[in-house]
């Protein structure tokens, strides 16, 4: 990769700092060559677990469905030069608004394969690594109700829309759950929102497909 992102923030022109405003990015890692890319809503905004020998440039946005960060990002000025990966979760705030409106999942199912053949169009030689949601503990959520078929309808969506040759696909439920008996406190401190420990199970599973890539 010739240019990295890296330029963008630091020592870049004002204009070019204010080309990316709308996406609100900053670098929540920096160390080595490889640059990596974190698009989503607040699992990936608060993802603050450095990649080893890598920059992460975090534009994720608390609360935003890929409707909403897609509009966000056709506002804005990015860089022709492809990063190395592109880490992508969406979906959780689409099932949470759902509970008072079910247009929010034909949303996804709208919006998304939109971002993702952005994405590939956009950044041709880009690694995109794609996150399944999650779960979420409705009990510590405090909404019992939460129809939490929708997971399982869009992570089945999101599966089907994501095998392009340049994408590997995470089942973070899966990962997050191994070795334990539930979603439970251990794992999330809110229901939704994941705890330090969470985060590094994460992390070693997408540090891994990055290596295996």
């Amino acid at each position: 990769m010739a240019v990295s992102v890296i330029a963008l923030f630091i020592g870049a022109s004002r204009k070019d700092k204010d080309s990316l405003t709308a996406l609100d990015c900053h670098i929540s890692h920096q160390a080595g060559a490889r640059n990596i890319w974190l698009l989503g809503n607040s699992l990936l905004h608060d993802f603050h677990w450095p990649l080893n020998d890598a920059t992460v440039v975090n534009c994720a946005k608390r609360g935003h469905t890929v409707h909403e960060f897609l509009s966000r990002w056709n506002m804005t000025q990015l860089p022709t030069e492809s990063p190395e990966y592109v880490v992508i979760a969406f979906g959780t705030v689409e099932v949470i608004r759902a509970e008072q409106d079910s247009r929010y999942i034909r949303e996804f199912m709208t919006y998304y394969p939109q971002l993702l053949t952005d994405l590939q169009s956009r950044w041709p030689t880009a690694k995109i690594i794609v996150n399944l949601l999650p779960d979420i503990n409705t009990q510590l959520f405090g909404r019992p109700d939460l129809d939490l078929q929708n997971i399982e309808i869009l992570n089945q969506f999101i599966a089907q829309n994501s095998q392009c040759p340049n994408c590997n696909i995470i089942d973070v439920g899966e990962i997050l759950l191994r070795d334990e008996e539930s979603f439970s406190e251990q794992i999330t401190y809110d229901g939704v929102h994941f705890t330090e420990y969470a985060y590094k199970k994460w992390l070693a599973a997408l540090a891994d497909a990055m290596d295996h890539f």
